[in-house]
């Protein structure tokens, strides 16, 4: 039974775990920088303008990976619906510093549709991923983004580092679930 195991892990090819190993990396920047922000934001503290131009360079980091295995206009449409994403983010970020929930309550209204279309757009243009899957996972980490931003205003420290923590691990499960999709679609036998 162990060896089937090692047998199966030495199916995993050099350039698989590091497509995964670098779409996890920028997925877990994206949790750091977005909290960043979120921080600096609502406490005034650091530079968010400084914070947000990194954070929206992190989609352009997976172009590479993503172009060379589904094109350039493929490859746009996905960093365009991540950058939106974090427009959302931001707007939402600054509604909640400034107390105005009906401005909060539209970007989270819009996060979610981005994020429909986002794990609709995936699925169809790859069938190893599932629509439903992305929408599980990227439900959860905008859940958690939201959580944080929440106990963020409130100052609730404690309860913050929990929220970071599943976070963290939201970011690291989409960058597996990006890589795993991505290798398998490049390694499938082409029709």
């Amino acid at each position: 039974m162990i060896w089937t195991n090692q047998q199966q892990e030495q199916c995993i090819t050099n350039e698989q775990r590091s497509l995964e190993n670098n779409f996890r990396l920028i997925m877990t920047r994206f949790a750091i920088l977005s909290r960043a922000y979120i921080s600096s934001v609502l406490t005034g503290l650091g530079d968010p303008s400084a914070i947000a131009l990194k954070l929206f360079n992190l989609p352009s980091n997976m172009k590479f990976n993503i172009e060379t295995a589904f094109g350039r206009t493929v490859g746009d449409e996905i960093i365009r619906l991540l950058s939106v994403n974090l427009i959302y983010l931001q707007n939402l970020v600054n509604a909640v510093s400034s107390n105005d929930t009906g401005l909060a309550n539209e970007n989270i209204k819009s996060l979610y549709q981005n994020t429909d279309y986002l794990a609709k757009y995936l699925s169809q243009i790859n069938p190893y991923w599932n629509e439903n899957q992305w929408k599980v996972l990227l439900y959860n980490y905008n859940k958690d983004l939201i959580d944080d931003i929440e106990s963020q205003k409130v100052m609730g420290f404690n309860n913050d580092l929990d929220i970071f923590d599943k976070l963290l691990l939201d970011a690291l499960e989409i960058g597996k679930y990006f890589a795993d999709g991505i290798g398998q679609y490049v390694s499938a036998p082409k029709k």
